[in-house]
Formats: structure tokens, C-alpha cells, sequence
């Protein structure tokens, strides 16, 4: 769950020695409470060749809101064809509450797992 802030986000780091190319992830509203979808973010991979976080949804478009409550959501991912250490649930904009909060209480990633 992020605070109400602009920009805000979650980040998963991987470690040094593992990288995933992702295929899917699933999150989960934490929100008890209808009303408070998430409604605008992105999954972003940290490119540090480029010092850039990159948009993994396929085409750059914004999935369907993430409801509450507790609303479970699958979503396809593309991986660009590299390998991440670092994936971020990136919220761009206002909930339909309107605030910046992001009530994610879990989240899986399925795809590859490799050794850097």
C-alpha cells in the first residue's frame, strides 16, 4: 500500500545474481472497501543502459482498473527480450477515490528466472 503521493510505486529487486523475464503478473487490491480501484499504472523494467524505466504492457496501454475489493488481475507482459533485476507497479494517476493511494496487497510474477 503507497501513501497518498504522486508518482508513487513498488519495486521488486531481484538481486544481483537473478533476472526474470516476465509473462504475466497478478496483483491484488488490499482495499476491504468498494470504490477504491486502482485505475491508472504501469509495470516498468529498470533498463540500466539507458538509466530509464521501460513499460512492459504490451503496446504501452493501461490495463483494466484493478477492483476492489480485493480484486485479483492477471495481465500479459512484455519483456522486451531482456532480463530485469528491476520490475515497479508504477501508479500513474489518481485511483477512482481520488487519491494517489495504491492499495496493492500482493503481487506474483510468472515467467522465466535466470542466473546473471
Amino acid at each position: 500500500w503507497t501513501t497518498d503521493a504522486p508518482d508513487s510505486w513498488i519495486c521488486l529487486d531481484l538481486g544481483r545474481n537473478r533476472r526474470l523475464a516476465p509473462t504475466h503478473y497478478t496483483l491484488c487490491s488490499g482495499s476491504p472497501d468498494p470504490g477504491f480501484d486502482v485505475a491508472k499504472w504501469a509495470l516498468e523494467g529498470y533498463d540500466a543502459d539507458r538509466d530509464a524505466w521501460i513499460n512492459l504492457h504490451p503496446g504501452g496501454r493501461d490495463p483494466p482498473p484493478l477492483a476492489s475489493p480485493w480484486g485479483v488481475q492477471t495481465i500479459p507482459v512484455d519483456h522486451k527480450n531482456k532480463r530485469w533485476r528491476y520490475l515497479r507497479v508504477h501508479h500513474t494517476g489518481r485511483n477512482t477515490k481520488g487519491t494517489y493511494e495504491m492499495p496493492i496487497c500482493a503481487w506474483e510474477f510468472y515467467g522465466n528466472l535466470y542466473s546473471a
